[in-house]
């Protein structure tokens, strides 16, 4: 169990699994917790991230995972009321902890990081929207994210990469590419 600056990620589902093997690439140490037994430890083993098997709306067990000295928590689990829990008792336990949440409804997460102290609140149409605009304008895409009403692209180019921009954003400037 990592002591301190780690990030624990809350539910071992699919994105869970690939939110540790992201932190994995960055060098970032991580505690999974999940509320199955079986969660599937193969991941946690190639990512060198301890699983806590537990619900981790319970102070203990997000004990367990050293809340109190982590750097974030990251609560992706299929439930938006188990990670906004999850945030909510890990800010209480760690008044520094940076709070990362994935709710379904986006009418909720907009109101929750606006109202709540929460950094972060997306669902993942938020992030996979630009992701697929992207790709049915553009070939290579690796990333892309809209900032300021604008379409910002990145794309493998040869042996480097290239952002492009499509949009008007909030200058005006028209499409770019």
């Amino acid at each position: 169990m990592p002591s301190e600056g780690h990030v624990v990620v809350v539910g071992l589902g699919n994105v869970g699994n690939r939110t540790l093997a992201g932190l994995a690439r960055a060098g970032v140490p991580a505690a999974a917790v999940d509320v199955e037994p079986r969660a599937d430890r193969r991941d946690g083993e190639k990512t060198r991230a301890v699983i806590v098997v537990g619900d981790a709306r319970e102070r203990e067990v997000l004990e367990r995972a050293r809340i109190g000295t982590a750097r974030a928590v990251v609560a992706v689990t299929g439930s938006d009321a188990v990670n906004l829990g999850v945030a909510l008792l890990s800010r209480k336990l760690n008044p520094k902890i940076r709070t990362v949440v994935r709710l379904f409804d986006a009418g909720l997460a907009e109101k929750v990081q606006a109202g709540l102290d929460v950094d972060v609140a997306m669902g993942s149409a938020r992030v996979a929207a630009p992701m697929f605009v992207a790709s049915a304008l553009e070939e290579d895409v690796c990333a892309a994210v809209f900032f300021d009403g604008t379409l910002h692209i990145l794309k493998r180019r040869g042996t480097g990469f290239d952002w492009t921009r499509r949009g008007t954003g909030a200058g005006g400037r028209g499409p770019t590419a």
